[in-house]
């Protein structure tokens, strides 16, 4: 599947705040209201911050990336699959989509994100991707303390399509 990346606006990011994720997959669920991406943006993005709606060719909303440009040439990736679309095996295509559009538009050294260590199904789909988990984060969420995996790759791709070994 190809995947169409666009700046966030109101209607996809209200949408995606009625997205819900089944158990142990709740933490993903978005209860902010869609103000924040859309009226905070301009701070958001002064700050490093960006947020891109994803769809079908055909114009669908199938998801969210968040880029974050950090200090040492790298961009962090946030992602969210709508939860309809999850554990059906779009998955790597839908990452790599938005490592080829962040590689376009912030043309970093490498991609690093954050894992909830129980969300095994995503850390292979990451490792598929080229990732390679890199140290035990924790995070703290409306749930509490989150205990996952900050992952890291090079952001160029070889010829042949795997990811060159992070340095």
């Amino acid at each position: 599947m190809r995947f169409v990346i666009k700046r966030l606006g109101w209607a996809d990011a209200w949408a995606m705040s009625g997205w819900r994720y089944e158990e142990p997959y709740t933490l993903y669920n978005l209860y902010l209201s869609p103000a924040v991406f859309v009226c905070l943006r301009p701070l958001l993005v002064l700050m490093g911050y960006e947020f891109f709606s994803a769809h079908t060719e055909q114009g669908e909303l199938v998801g969210l990336f968040t880029f974050t440009r950090l200090w040492n040439h790298q961009v962090e990736l946030g992602l969210g699959l709508r939860p309809d679309m999850t554990g059906k095996g779009y998955g790597l295509a839908f990452v790599q989509a938005g490592l080829e559009f962040g590689q376009a538009r912030y043309a970093p050294e490498a991609f690093q994100l954050g894992v909830a260590g129980f969300n095994q199904r995503a850390i292979k789909v990451y490792q598929r991707a080229g990732f390679q988990i890199v140290k035990e984060k924790m995070w703290w969420t409306s749930r509490g303390a989150v205990m996952g995996w900050e992952m890291r790759r090079a952001a160029w791709i070889d010829g042949e399509g795997s990811p060159e070994a992070f340095v």
